[in-house]
């Protein structure tokens, strides 16, 4: 079904269409009224005007690199699945190319079902509307759920996954969100970490910031990296589109999602990297729940 392009017609009664000249058409009408002469005002309130101004270009600049990334964002699982159905419409195609091309169905479908949930949430959380189920919770079990979540693709990429998990550490937590933070986390570090790379996945207990202390998850990869002047900004919604050339696609609304969702757990999520191509690592810190002293013993395992 084709949707037909927005119609704007500008004060001289010429028509523009779609999102783009709209865009430029608002860009150019606020250049213009900085340019008009103004009546005498104080040079504080000009500046503010100023910086407003650019703060909305700005925006705007964002956004429009946001819906760029979504578009191929949501082509390449599209493109896959084409191809997948066309394999299963081949009457002499063999059973396990037939399996295969099932699997990338579910796969695929699998990869959108999160691009779309995850815009949501930035909808539910601009509009203060995202809530938490608190309840007595296993971390260890949520991280073996992320991490179930992501195995299919560092196996795709043959990358290494090392995973070291302690026992008995308990938060006051909502199982859906810890794990699709964990999740993101987990799936960026595969995603911009080269094919055959490694990932690590650590937690440990410590005995301050919290009367029960605090629990820290680590995530570190050997992958993209981020350059030094972009990580301050690396929680910040739509950074990621914006800064795409550095890094291999995404929408810049996952880690702004990890960073709510661990604010609203009490805890704090913070990123190191060296810069580009000298990956980075991601850690939170969520306060242990205090009915249980969250005994951590160490267990290493390792996932492929």
């Amino acid at each position: 079904m084709a949707i037909a392009p927005h119609v704007i017609r500008s004060s001289s009664n010429r028509v523009q269409t779609g999102a783009s000249e709209l865009g430029e058409s608002l860009r150019t009408r606020l250049r213009q009224s900085l340019e008009q002469p103004r009546v005498a005002a104080a040079p504080v309130a000009d500046g503010a005007w100023r910086q407003q101004v650019d703060e909305l270009l700005a925006a705007g600049r964002n956004k429009d690199e946001f819906l760029a990334v979504l578009g191929h964002e949501l082509r390449n699982p599209l493109g896959a699945m084409r191809t997948a159905l066309d394999i299963l419409n081949m009457s002499n195609a063999p059973p396990s190319a037939s399996g295969q091309a099932r699997v990338i169905i579910n796969r695929q479908l699998l990869n959108m079902t999160r691009l779309i949930d995850d815009m949501l949430d930035v909808a539910r959380i601009t509009q203060g509307k995202i809530s938490m189920r608190l309840a007595p919770t296993d971390l260890i079990a949520v991280l073996r759920q992320a991490i179930d979540v992501v195995a299919p693709d560092v196996a795709e990429r043959d990358q290494d996954l090392s995973v070291s998990l302690p026992s008995g550490c308990d938060v006051l937590g909502d199982t859906m969100r810890l794990e699709q933070a964990f999740g993101n986390l987990l799936s960026n570090a595969s995603k911009f970490t080269k094919r055959g790379g490694r990932i690590w996945l650590s937690v440990e207990k410590s005995d301050q910031g919290h009367p029960a202390g605090e629990v820290i998850v680590r995530v570190r990869d050997e992958g993209a990296g981020i350059a030094a002047d972009l990580v301050p900004d690396v929680f910040t919604l739509f950074t990621q589109a914006a800064t795409s050339p550095h890094r291999a696609g995404g929408l810049g609304i996952g880690l702004a999602l990890v960073r709510r969702i661990v604010e609203l757990h009490r805890g704090r999520v913070n990123v190191e990297s060296a810069g580009i191509d000298k990956g980075s690592e991601f850690t939170v810190v969520l306060p242990l729940l205090e009915a249980h002293d969250g005994l951590c013993t160490s267990a290493q395992q390792t996932a492929h």
